[in-house]
């Protein structure tokens, strides 16, 4: 019997600025609150390692896809996958609302 168990989130964030602008914020905010592993410019796209849950113990595996919705309108999509003890602590959306604050 497994002691852990994989957890997913995603979410998609509006925001009021052109995607590459958002993408620039992103990948700050980002490495402001973990470790970005690999990115990918030409596809607006970031992945990496963000610690959350209780304590910031957990590993949450962060991919952040910037779309542009608009000439000066884009939106933020976050896929986190985590892996998380039987009692559930929020991993997944801790890890997007750490890098949201640090926005």
């Amino acid at each position: 019997m497994a002691l852990t168990r994989t957890t997913w989130e995603h979410q998609e964030i509006p925001v009021q600025m052109s995607a590459e602008d958002a993408y620039r914020r992103a990948r700050t905010a980002f490495a402001r609150v973990g470790k970005i592993k690999g990115q990918q410019d030409a596809f607006l796209r970031l992945t990496g390692r963000v610690m959350s849950g209780t304590m910031n113990m957990n590993r949450a595996d962060v991919t952040i896809l910037v779309a542009s919705t608009g000439e000066a309108t884009a939106k933020l999509i976050f896929d986190v996958t985590t892996q998380e003890g039987l009692m559930s602590q929020g991993t997944a959306a801790k890890a997007i609302s750490r890098i949201l604050d640090a926005f």
